[in-house]
């Protein structure tokens, strides 16, 4: 059997927070464990909090990307800011990303290319928040984002994904437990921000009131294996069946692996055809 560790993947959202929406809100995802072949291809975040999906109701967050649509119905406040990937990504590169979002809309879907175990994605793009009574609100704290989805898809020719629920079952909170700063590391996650998100060079001020993180877990369970052929008698030893060589009736095929001091051992052996 294939190794594969138990899989945590994580994403921090980080609110601008300058009073204004000059620049986008900042969005970190990475993920650990799983096998070498393991990869991310999708991430959904989405800001439904109410239940809705249809309709924008509080206390639903959104994506305001386009300023020209600012008309008061939902669709935007303040400035805006479009998707753009970040150059403090690490593995990623804007070629091997493709992003799917809405101006006025709540999710946003990105599907990445070879994206894998310590690769780090980093986004921004400017996030609002709907009010029934306009204007809606441009600085979305971090426990205004929380209650938002984070989804996840992985690939890996070797094993099934299982759902484990994680810490926050996927769903971003102003409370988190993971990521690193300048003045701790939680050992999970440690290239992502900490809900502190704390830095040397502004002193180890918290950040707390800005950032929201989700959390999911996943148990990877090897994909079934087949193996078929035949078995013949290799009259010239060409290693190919050739017209007249017959067929061996009865053999058993066995596997063979090897333990962890190097000798072979044997599994059950195949049915016999």
């Amino acid at each position: 059997m294939l190794d594969a560790d138990p899989l945590f993947v994580g994403a921090v959202y980080l609110e601008d927070d300058s009073g204004t929406d000059s620049a986008g809100d900042t969005f970190y995802v990475a993920f650990e464990g799983g096998s070498s072949t393991t990869t991310l291809s999708r991430v959904v975040i989405d800001g439904n909090q109410n239940g809705n999906p249809n309709q924008l109701g509080e206390p639903d967050v959104y994506f305001d990307i386009d300023s020209s649509n600012q008309n008061g119905q939902g669709n935007g406040s303040g400035g805006s800011s479009p998707f753009i990937l970040s150059n403090k990504s690490v593995g990623i590169t804007a070629d091997q990303v493709r992003v799917s979002v809405v101006d006025g809309g709540t999710r946003i879907v990105l599907d990445i290319d070879d994206f894998r175990a310590g690769d780090i994605l980093v986004f921004t793009i400017d996030v609002d928040q709907y009010f029934s009574n306009k204007p809606d609100d441009q600085v979305v704290s971090g426990i205004e984002f929380a209650g938002s989805s984070l989804t996840t898809v992985f690939q890996d020719p070797h094993y099934n994904f299982a759902p484990q629920g994680g810490p926050t079952n996927g769903t971003f909170q102003y409370q988190f437990g993971f990521g690193s700063d300048d003045a701790q590391d939680t050992g999970l996650l440690s290239m992502l921000p900490t809900k502190e998100n704390r830095d040397s060079s502004n002193g180890l001020q918290t950040m707390e009131n800005r950032t929201a993180g989700a959390l999911d877990q996943y148990q990877l369970t090897p994909k079934p294996v087949s193996i078929s052929g035949n078995v013949w008698h290799d009259r010239d030893l060409d290693l190919a069946r050739d017209a007249g060589e017959e067929a061996i009736a009865g053999a058993q095929l066995r596997l063979q692996m090897k333990d962890a001091n190097g000798c072979l051992l044997y599994t059950s052996p195949s049915p016999r055809d």
